[in-house]
C-alpha cells in the first residue's frame, strides 16, 4: 500500500466515526449518566465491536456479502432490531414516573444503584458490553466495512500492510470516542449536559429507535427483494 492509499482509508474513516451515529449517542449518554469511567468503558467497548469488524473484513466476509444481498439484509434487521428495542427500552424509561431515566435492555443497563457507586466495576462492566453491542449492531459500522473499507483497501496490499492498517484505525476510533468520553465527563461540560440527562435520555432513545427502523426497512428490502 501507498502512503496515498493509507491517507484516503484514513480520511473517510474519520468522517465515519466523527459523524453523529448510535456510537456517538452511546458515550454521551453512558457519560452523564454513568460518569467518566462509564463514558470510557462504553468507548472501549465500541474500540472492541471495530476490532470485531475489522476482521470480518480482512478475513473477506465482504465477499459473502456481495455474493448474496440476502445476507446484508439478514445483518440488517438484527442490528435494526436490537436498536429498535434498545430505543423502546429507553422510551419506556423515560416516560417512568419519579424522573428515572434508565435504559434497562436486559441486564445492560445500570441501575441507580451503580450509579450512586455501590457497585462501579458492574457499571463500568454493563457499559463496555453495551458499546460492544452497539457498535456490532451499527448499520454505519456494516455499511462501512462490508462495502467502502473493501473499495478503499487495494486487493494486493500485504498481511502487514492490512495489519498496520487496522492498528490504525482501531487506534484513532479508540483515542476519538474515549476523547469524546473526557471531553463530557468535564466540570463544565459534564453539568451542563448533567442539567439536561432526562433530555438527553429521550433523545438517545429516539435516536436509537429511527436508526433501528431505517436499517429494519433497508434489511427487509434486500432479503424480499434481492438484486
Amino acid at each position: 500500500m501507498q502512503l496515498a492509499d493509507y491517507a484516503a482509508v484514513l480520511g473517510v474513516w474519520l468522517i465515519a466515526i466523527a459523524a453523529p451515529g448510535p456510537d456517538v449517542v452511546l458515550i454521551l449518554r453512558q457519560t452523564v449518566r454513568g460518569g467518566r469511567a462509564a463514558g470510557v468503558a462504553a468507548a472501549v467497548g465500541i474500540a472492541l465491536g471495530i476490532v470485531g469488524w475489522i476482521t470480518l473484513a480482512m478475513a473477506g466476509a465482504h465477499v459473502l456479502l456481495e455474493a448474496d444481498d440476502r445476507l446484508l439484509g439478514a445483518l440488517q434487521i438484527l442490528g435494526g432490531a436490537y436498536l429498535v428495542a434498545l430505543g423502546i427500552a429507553g422510551v419506556r424509561a423515560a416516560m417512568a414516573p419519579g424522573g428515572a431515566h434508565e435504559f434497562e435492555l436486559g441486564d445492560l443497563a445500570p441501575t441507580p444503584a451503580e450509579q450512586a457507586g455501590a457497585d462501579r466495576s458492574s457499571l463500568v462492566g454493563r457499559s463496555l458490553g453495551l458499546g460492544l453491542a452497539t457498535n456490532l449492531s451499527n448499520p454505519k459500522a456494516l455499511v462501512f466495512f462490508g462495502t467502502v473499507f473493501t473499495v478503499l483497501v487495494p486487493g494486493d496490499a500485504g498481511t502487514a500492510d492490512r495489519v498496520a492498517l487496522s492498528v490504525v484505525l482501531v487506534a484513532t476510533a479508540a483515542a476519538w470516542f474515549c476523547g469524546l468520553a473526557l471531553f463530557t465527563s468535564s466540570a463544565r461540560v459534564g453539568a451542563l449536559l448533567g442539567r439536561r440527562a432526562a433530555r438527553l435520555d429521550t433523545i438517545a432513545a429516539v435516536a436509537f429507535t429511527l436508526l433501528g427502523l431505517v436499517s429494519l426497512v433497508a434489511g427487509i428490502a434486500a432479503v424480499v427483494s434481492p438484486d
